[in-house]
């Protein structure tokens, strides 16, 4: 993807929510669309927007969370089948380059 167009994607889905409520803490994010805060955080990744080290982990995890009642939003057994997705998106694509690199 063009880091252009990336960044346009990722300007247009941040202004999409970019509703804050006042807290007795500070000012507090309101996400109505969870999928699409998770294609922001990727798109700001792609364009190097977090340069933290634990940013892709944050990432994974917060794709793969699941909720439960008993636990609420975490990574619990029905996660297992999200994690497996990632990592047979990773062996496919470190194929892919490996094949590229020959």
């Amino acid at each position: 993807m063009d880091p252009r167009d990336a960044k346009l994607l990722h300007d247009r889905a941040r202004k999409f929510q970019n509703e804050f409520e006042q807290q007795p803490w500070g000012p507090v994010r309101i996400i109505h669309c969870w999928p699409l805060l998770l294609v922001e955080e990727g798109l700001a990744l792609y364009l190097s927007c977090n340069d933290s080290p634990s940013a892709g982990y944050k990432l994974a995890a917060d794709f793969c969370q699941h909720y439960d009642s008993q636990y609420g939003n975490s990574l619990i057994g029905p996660s297992r089948t999200k994690i497996r997705e990632i990592v047979r998106f990773m062996f496919t694509l470190e194929a892919i380059e490996d094949d590229a690199g020959r």
